[in-house]
């Protein structure tokens, strides 16, 4: 089954190198590699990710397709919280 052999091969230290590569791409990206969204219709830290991961997929041999989809993302607005009757609150 391909997942155990995937499993077999994979070490602490090659995940480590892909969390680093991942940790770059933010970081050249203003921190951010989330999908766009209605505040950020343009990710470039979105794009260099799914760049990254096709290509190291590919060079292992996969065939491998980005489709594009929608979804819904929940913005909140104003946030609060009370504790001991005091309520503290937070807006963007």
């Amino acid at each position: 089954m391909l997942l155990l052999r995937l499993v077999k091969k994979t070490t602490a230290a090659d995940a480590n190198r892909h969390l680093i590569a991942l940790q770059r791409i933010s970081d050249r990206n203003g921190g951010n590699r989330a999908a766009p969204d209605a505040e950020r219709p343009n990710s470039p830290g979105y794009d260099a990710s799914v760049d990254y991961v096709v290509g190291r997929l590919r060079q292992a041999g996969f065939v491998v397709r980005t489709p594009t989809f929608s979804y819904e993302v929940e913005v909140e607005d104003a946030a609060s919280l009370t504790v001991g009757g005091r309520a503290s609150g937070s807006r963007r």
